[in-house]
């Protein structure tokens, strides 16, 4: 299978998981030894199932201010911060990701982003994780489309409108989808 680097992962309507239902994943890195994306339309004051970010919010004032731009990244290390961000803001511990899409843990950039640089960024926490061989069995499964991932996609189009939008594209009627899934 080709690399998906770089491509969106579009959750199909048989895909119940708490986390991933109706989820959109940008896939950060994707080779032999598995797969590393981050869900790019789930805010986390949407995610009735985690109190962690309430409580990351009232604890911490500088957080406070991104309050509507924190997102529920997927659920391994939900503790951990990523500051997913366009080109023309960066840190020297950012790491390009595509040709205008970067990642970094070094929260600084915030300083810049408040500076009115760039207001094309999301605060994630937590990221989604693929071993060896997984993410191939989800796609054989029917539980994923796969898009290209444009800047539009990843940070012009509203979170709650993403996934029915990235499905259209793809041609797709969410109301026909069929949500489930196996083998013949």
């Amino acid at each position: 299978m080709d690399s998906l680097t770089n491509q969106l992962l579009i959750a199909m309507p048989n895909l119940k998981d708490p986390f991933f239902s109706q989820a959109v994943v940008y896939i950060c890195e994707h080779g032999k030894d598995g797969a590393f994306g981050i869900i790019i339309n789930k805010k986390y004051h949407d995610l009735k199932l985690n109190t962690f970010f309430k409580r990351l919010i009232q604890i911490n004032d500088e957080f406070r201010r991104y309050e509507n731009t924190i997102y529920f990244g997927g659920p391994v290390l939900v503790g951990k911060g990523l500051i997913f961000h366009k080109e023309n803001v960066k840190t020297k511990e950012s790491i390009k990701i595509s040709e205008s899409a970067y990642i970094t843990s070094n929260l600084n950039i915030l300083k810049q982003l408040d500076d009115g640089i760039d207001s094309r960024f999301k605060l994630v926490l937590g990221h989604a994780g693929w071993s060896r061989g997984q993410l191939e069995n989800e796609l054989k499964n029917g539980d994923w489309l796969v898009q290209n991932a444009t800047d539009d996609f990843l940070f012009n189009t509203p979170p709650k409108k993403l996934w029915s939008y990235a499905t259209s594209s793809l041609g797709f009627d969410t109301n026909n989808l069929v949500g489930v899934s196996g083998r013949a």
